[in-house]
């Protein structure tokens, strides 16, 4: 048996680069409730883990095109659209389906073993109400791209009750959803439709915004010059992103490699951060923030990118 260790708050400040007094109110309850327990990972663990990562890979071969995409997202978000609409609204209702029971878990470049199943849902939300705090506190207008379930826009709408929220997807059911949020909840939410792949040039972002995209961008594969090219011209007043971004993983780290090979087949999101980083050497853009937490999920993890236009 491996030995058990914990995930403690001092533990997540310094994969998140700050101190824990910077951590929001109630960091230490929260995790407390998830079960951070772990053990390390042994080498049998690690062939198991290996071995799973090549199955995934292996039936992950298939590519969708455009409309299996949509067919896709449509019918994912309409799940949790149903949920809601047979039951009354709780929370757990806007979990996506992606998020699965598993016995391991991507941290601090390596493999470990949780005690809770479904600690990549449960921390992620933890990771999220630190973004939420730190960044999002001074804006009085959000928009996220690709809100999906809308587990996101609720998350904020419950931390910053007058902040006007914008959910911006193609599924009209993800469009329905915000929609009831806003109807069951005291929150400003509107649901819009939106193609990340084809932005509308009209679409109007109102002043001092922030736009943000959480577990959306990878879709895009490599079309993202068109979401850019939208964001550079409505000027928002900050560009917060927490995606998969391949250019920092590390061929020569055996989990990176597995991780990068799967993103790839996969058809996730390629060179957005090459391509933001050009457009900042050319005096467009200023990232400020860009680096990779190491607080993962299976077989892939999220990285941070926040950028404004110039």
């Amino acid at each position: 048996m491996g030995v058990r260790n914990r995930i403690t708050v001092e533990s997540l400040s310094n994969l998140l680069r700050c101190s824990p007094e910077e951590l929001p109110t109630g960091i230490a309850e929260k995790l407390d409730s998830i079960n951070p327990g772990y053990r390390v990972s042994t080498k049998s663990d690690v062939e198991g883990y290996v071995l799973e990562c090549l199955e995934r890979i292996r039936s992950s071969g298939a590519k969708r095109d455009r409309d299996d995409n949509f067919k896709a997202w449509e019918n994912g978000w309409s799940e949790n659209l149903e949920a809601i609409l047979k039951e009354s609204f709780h929370e757990d209702h806007l979990r996506p389906k992606y998020f699965r029971a598993s016995r391991f878990f991507r941290f601090r470049k390596g493999i470990i073993l949780p005690e809770n199943a479904y600690l990549e849902h449960d921390l992620f939300t933890i990771v999220r109400s630190f973004f939420f705090h730190k960044y999002f506190r001074e804006f009085g207008t959000a928009y996220e791209l690709g809100c999906g379930s809308c587990q996101n826009i609720y998350a904020l709408s419950q931390m910053f009750p007058r902040m006007k929220i914008y959910g911006l997807d193609w599924s009209l059911a993800s469009n329905r959803i915000a929609g009831l949020i806003n109807e069951q909840v005291e929150a400003s939410v509107t649901g819009l439709p939106f193609d990340m792949l084809d932005p509308p040039m009209d679409f109007e972002i109102a002043p001092r915004a922030i736009v943000f995209s959480i577990h959306a961008l990878e879709q895009l594969h490599t079309d993202h010059d068109a979401l850019i090219s939208f964001l550079l011209a409505k000027k928002p007043s900050l560009v917060f992103h927490y995606e998969p971004v391949l250019e920092f993983y590390d061929e020569s780290n055996v989990y990176d490699y597995l991780a990068l090979t799967y993103s790839k087949n996969r058809g996730y999101l390629f060179g957005y951060l090459s391509a933001l980083r050009e457009l900042e050497r050319a005096g467009r853009i200023r990232i400020l923030e860009q680096y990779r937490p190491y607080i993962g999920g299976v077989y892939h993890e999220a990285s941070l990118i926040v950028w404004k236009p110039l």
